[in-house]
């Protein structure tokens, strides 16, 4: 059963609160800002003395890693994106050193490591691994003439132990950050996104629209009846009947799309690319499909949906209060209902 909500209905406030500042940066954006402008900062009085010395070559790998160090610093910094200029960082910074240990030798040697160490930094383990040990080979290489057979052991080992034990934790911290992510933003019950990937979501999501004028809608999603269910069954039935209700939506939704819990039996569907047609569509069949899949725990319960498109300059706030008041409508024309929020229509739930 499909309605539509036609009227702005002011009743009370609404329990969304978005606050994420878009202005923070994460620590991937700090680190490649920060060592960027480090090999601005260290490589920019060395270009200086080179061409004061006449040593051209060198002050031209100096002068380039400047340059290129800028541009990224001033890339990252408008765009926010890190995953390449990263990468690009890595490389430049690992070809300037071994080009150096190719003009100079090894008396060059001392800035290898910390450019080394600062690549699993920039870039993903297993690419920082690929470009170091390159490195590594490359430097060998260069400098086997120059060195004596104990002298380039000992430069061969303790840059290979350095790469190593560099990836060693690089590849254990990233592990650590990812299970500490999943716990973070993982509703531990069913699997779906929590408030704060909600939050996060909502952000990325009325970003990309701003940008790209991109469709999208939310679905709000309330159990009906759940509270008898836990009074009369017993909260283990409700919480399996929450799992069966969150899988059975995972099932059906896009992988562009998004599932969260908002606490309790509430839930939310963020839909991208979707229209407010497309919207209502899915959540009627959401509303059938969620119906069927708990006929098999004989609970008296289905659900109500309230849908909701995103429209231009519109608040994270005031678009799922636009959708939160159509599915109050849903509640209140008898539950087991779908109801799409018309733009402009302000409607709110009973706090």
């Amino acid at each position: 059963m499909v309605g539509i909500c036609p009227n702005p209905v002011k009743i009370g406030p609404v329990n969304f609160h978005v606050v994420t500042p878009m202005h923070r940066r994460t620590s991937e954006e700090v680190i490649v800002l920060v060592l960027s402008l480090i090999s601005v900062i260290g490589l920019l009085p060395f270009a200086v003395v080179r061409f004061s010395m006449g040593d051209w070559a060198v002050g031209l790998v100096d002068t380039i890693g400047v340059i290129g160090s800028s541009l990224i610093f001033v890339h990252v910094w408008r765009t926010r994106r890190t995953e390449a200029p990263g990468l690009c960082i890595a490389v430049l910074s690992l070809s300037g050193m071994v080009t150096n240990l190719y003009f100079l030798g090894p008396r060059d040697l001392y800035f290898l490591y910390p450019v080394l160490i600062a690549a699993f930094f920039l870039t993903p383990p297993k690419t920082a691994l690929k470009l170091t040990g390159t490195a590594l080979l490359v430097s060998a290489i260069t400098l086997y003439p120059d060195l004596s057979g104990f002298d380039f052991a000992k430069f061969f080992l303790s840059v290979l132990g350095c790469i190593l034990f560099a990836y060693a934790f690089a590849d254990q911290r990233n592990r650590q950050r990812d299970q500490l992510l999943q716990l973070a933003t993982e509703d531990p019950l069913t699997g779906a996104g929590n408030r704060r990937a909600l939050h996060k979501s909502l952000d990325h999501l009325i970003a990309l629209r701003r940008r790209t004028s991109e469709p999208m809608s939310a679905i709000l999603i309330d159990l009906d009846n759940f509270k008898w269910v836990n009074d009369q069954k017993g909260h283990a039935v409700g919480d399996a009947v929450l799992r069966l209700v969150s899988e059975t939506i995972a099932t059906r939704i896009r992988l562009t799309d998004s599932l969260f819990r908002m606490g309790g039996d509430e839930f939310v569907v963020l839909a991208s690319g979707t229209t407010m047609e497309s919207a209502r569509l899915l959540a009627e069949e959401l509303r059938e499909l969620v119906a069927q899949a708990l006929v098999t725990l004989a609970a008296p319960v289905t659900i109500s949906l309230g849908v909701a498109e995103h429209w231009l300059h519109e608040t994270a706030e005031e678009w799922l209060a636009r959708a939160d008041g159509a599915l109050y409508q849903s509640k209140q024309r008898g539950r087991n209902q779908v109801t799409a929020a018309l733009p402009g229509a302000a409607v709110r739930r009973i706090a």
